[in-house]
C-alpha cells in the first residue's frame, strides 16, 4: 500500500498560518499535477499518485489529545470551521489508493475473462487476430505445403462460422502462436506440425477445393467459360487452391470475360465476312491443285495465317479490329491485331489451326485429341466451303 499524507499542528493562535500553509501546498500540488499530466501522462497527474496525497493542519499543538480526537483539522479542500477529524484526513489518501486498486483489479479481471473466452472459442480468437491484423511472414504456415498454406490463410481471413474440419485446422494455427492469446504473435520459431495438424490441414484443402470447384462451375454456367475461369479451373484440377484475392474477384473476372467474349464474337463475325472477301481477292496465292483438292479452305488458311493471332496468356483467338468508318468510307488496315480482347496483352503468337473450329463455329468448339489432325481440320474447312461454294 502506498499513499502520502502530511499533517502539521500549529499553535492555538496560528489558524491563519495553517490555512495559508494549506493554500500554498494546494497551489504547488495543482501546478505539479498539470505539469505531470502534460509530460508524464496520468501516473503522477490526474487520477495518479498525487490523488493519494492528503494534508491537514490544526491549531492544537499544545493540546495533542484534542488534535487526536476532535474534528479540528482543515484539509486541502479548505472547508474551514474544523470539520475534519484526523482519521478522515488520513483515510482520504487511502480512499484514492483503494479506488485505483479496484480499477486495476477490474481491468485485470476483464482481461482474464477475455483470455478465457479466446481460448474456448476459435471464432472469437480468429476475429481478435483479424482485428490485430496478424500476419505470418515466415515458415509457420509455409511448412504445410503450398495448397495447405493457402487454405490456412483463407481460413484466417474468413468470417463465416467454422465447420468441424475448419476448427481442427485452426487448432494447427494456434499452435504456431505464442501462449497468451491477448498478446498473440507468431512464435519465434515455426513449430513442427504434428500428424494431427497435417491431416487436419489436408482435410481443409479438400474442403476448400470442393467449394471453389463448385463455385467455378456455377459461374461458368452463368457467364460462360472465359480465360479467368478456365485458368482457375485448371489450377484446381492440378491440386492447387485459389488465394484470397482470386477467390474474392472470381465473379467480377467472370463477368468481365463475358463482356470480352461478346466483343470477341462480334469481331469474329466481322472477320468471317472480311475473310470471304480476302479469299476472293487472293485466290491466286494458292496453287491450282490445292484449290481443286480443298476448295476455298486453302485460301482461308492463308488469310487466317496473316490476319489472326492467339493470346498466349488467355489461350484465345485474337481477331483484327473493326474497320474504321469515316462517313461512308471504310478504312481496312491490313496489319494483324496487336491486343488481346480479354487481357489487353500484346504477347500474341502466330495462328494455330487447333483453333480453327472456334473460328468457324464460335467459342467452345476447339479441336482436341484425335480431332487435331489434318483430316479433321480439312473436314471442317470443306464443310464451310460447301456452304460458300468452291473457288
Amino acid at each position: 500500500m502506498l499513499f502520502l499524507s502530511d499533517l502539521l499542528v500549529f499553535d492555538r493562535g496560528a489558524v491563519a498560518r495553517a490555512v495559508a500553509f494549506l493554500k500554498l501546498l494546494n497551489g504547488l500540488l495543482d501546478k505539479h499535477r498539470r505539469y505531470s499530466s502534460s509530460y508524464y501522462g496520468d501516473e503522477w497527474g490526474r487520477g495518479g499518485h498525487l490523488a493519494w496525497f492528503a494534508a491537514g493542519a490544526c491549531a492544537h499543538a499544545r493540546e495533542p489529545e484534542r488534535a487526536l480526537s476532535e474534528a479540528c483539522w482543515d484539509d486541502l479542500v479548505l472547508a474551514g470551521g474544523g470539520l475534519t477529524t484526523l482519521t478522515d484526513c488520513l483515510n482520504k489518501a487511502r480512499a484514492a489508493y483503494d479506488a485505483h486498486r479496484a480499477k486495476e483489479e477490474a481491468a485485470q479481471h476483464a482481461r482474464d475473462e477475455q483470455r478465457k473466452r479466446l481460448r474456448a472459442k476459435p471464432e472469437a480468437l480468429r476475429a481478435y487476430l483479424q482485428e490485430k491484423h496478424l500476419r505470418f511472414q515466415g515458415e509457420h504456415l509455409a511448412q504445410f505445403s503450398g495448397a495447405g498454406e493457402t487454405a490456412l490463410h483463407l481460413l484466417l481471413s474468413s468470417t463465416e462460422p467454422m465447420s468441424e474440419i475448419e476448427r481442427d485446422a485452426f487448432a494447427a494455427i494456434t499452435r504456431q502462436l505464442t501462449d497468451d492469446p491477448l498478446e498473440a504473435e507468431p512464435a519465434p520459431q515455426p513449430v513442427p506440425p504434428t500428424w494431427t495438424d497435417t491431416e487436419a490441414v489436408a482435410a481443409l484443402v479438400e474442403l476448400y477445393r470442393g467449394r471453389q470447384r463448385a463455385r467455378v462451375e456455377e459461374l461458368a454456367r452463368r457467364y460462360g467459360e472465359g480465360p479467368a475461369l478456365r485458368r482457375d479451373g485448371e489450377r484446381l484440377v492440378d491440386g492447387g487452391l485459389l488465394g484470397g484475392y482470386s477467390w474474392d474477384s472470381l465473379e467480377e473476372l467472370a463477368r468481365r470475360d463475358q463482356q470480352a467474349r461478346r466483343e470477341q464474337e462480334r469481331l469474329r463475325l466481322i472477320y468471317l465476312d472480311r475473310r470471304e472477301r480476302e479469299a476472293r481477292r487472293r485466290k491466286h496465292e494458292a496453287g491450282v491443285a490445292a484449290r481443286l483438292a480443298h476448295g476455298r479452305s486453302v485460301v482461308y488458311a492463308i488469310v487466317d495465317r496473316d490476319l489472326l493471332r492467339v493470346c498466349t496468356r488467355c489461350d484465345e483467338v485474337v481477331y483484327p479490329p473493326e474497320p474504321e468508318r469515316r462517313g461512308t468510307v471504310i478504312y481496312q488496315q491490313p496489319s494483324q491485331p496487336s491486343r488481346c480482347q480479354f487481357c489487353g496483352g500484346s504477347e500474341l503468337a502466330g495462328w494455330d489451326p487447333a483453333y480453327q473450329s472456334e473460328l468457324e463455329y464460335g467459342p467452345g468448339r476447339r479441336l482436341l485429341g484425335s480431332d487435331l489432325t489434318s483430316g479433321g481440320i480439312d473436314g471442317l474447312m470443306d464443310d464451310q466451303a460447301k456452304r460458300g461454294g468452291r473457288l
